[in-house]
């Protein structure tokens, strides 16, 4: 990395694994962060972008560049983002430099989706009960849907369920309180980890952590 960009970063603290996305506004470079600081300088866009992986970024217009693993869903070249930011892509993208792009987003899906896959395994055989939440965005990005990516056995025998009644299908289905819904959707979206007994009001406690952006993985303690 360039000396003064390294310098900026680490005055400012940022690492690129924790950019959101970058813009150009009002003649400034704005370097939006998961942590919800927005840092500005007046250092050219692309002199910061040609400075970070290159496969973990998406020059989505003119001004706009944002993180793959922050991008939710692309769709009629609107790019949704994690926080619920919309930004329009090129009107004329030439066909083999959006494939590109989109390559390269759903190349990183992928990834995560294994290593989702990987760590749900480990919970297979435990006779803890254990499910992982997804957040999706639907309506433009301005609504969560919460999908159920996957559940144990143990899960499933909790609440009687078969694994083809609750495998991708949306919280909504199941009368999920909302107080439940925001809980799930701040650790899968802002991080950490939390122990609650809302679901289960003096008989349970539940775990409750992202093990990946915008996932929620909820394990029942007792």
């Amino acid at each position: 990395m360039e000396k003064k960009i390294e310098r900026f970063f680490l005055k400012n603290h940022i690492d690129s694994s924790e950019i959101k996305y970058i813009k150009r506004e009002d003649g400034k470079t704005c370097i939006y962060l998961i942590d919800g600081r927005i840092i500005n300088t007046y250092t050219p866009l692309k002199t910061i972008v040609d400075e970070l992986p290159i496969d973990q970024f998406l020059s989505i217009n003119k001004g706009i560049v944002a993180a793959t693993s922050r991008i939710v869903n692309i769709k009629d070249d609107l790019y949704t983002m994690r926080d619920g930011s919309i930004f329009k892509g090129r009107a004329r993208m030439p066909r083999l430099l959006k494939y590109e792009q989109e390559k390269k987003f759903n190349s990183y899906r992928k990834s995560q989706s294994l290593e989702i896959d990987a760590q749900c395994s480990i919970f297979e055989h435990c006779p803890l009960p254990f499910a992982l939440i997804g957040i999706e965005y639907e309506h433009d990005g301005h609504e969560l849907d919460y999908i159920v990516h996957y559940a144990n056995p143990s899960c499933l025998k909790l609440f009687n369920k078969k694994e083809e009644e609750v495998i991708n299908q949306s919280l909504y289905l199941f009368n999920i309180e909302k107080k439940l819904l925001i809980l799930m959707a701040d650790i899968a979206l802002n991080g950490g980890h939390r122990i609650s007994n809302l679901f289960f009001p003096d008989t349970h406690e539940v775990l409750c952590y992202q093990p990946e952006d915008g996932f929620c993985a909820l394990l029942m303690l007792s």
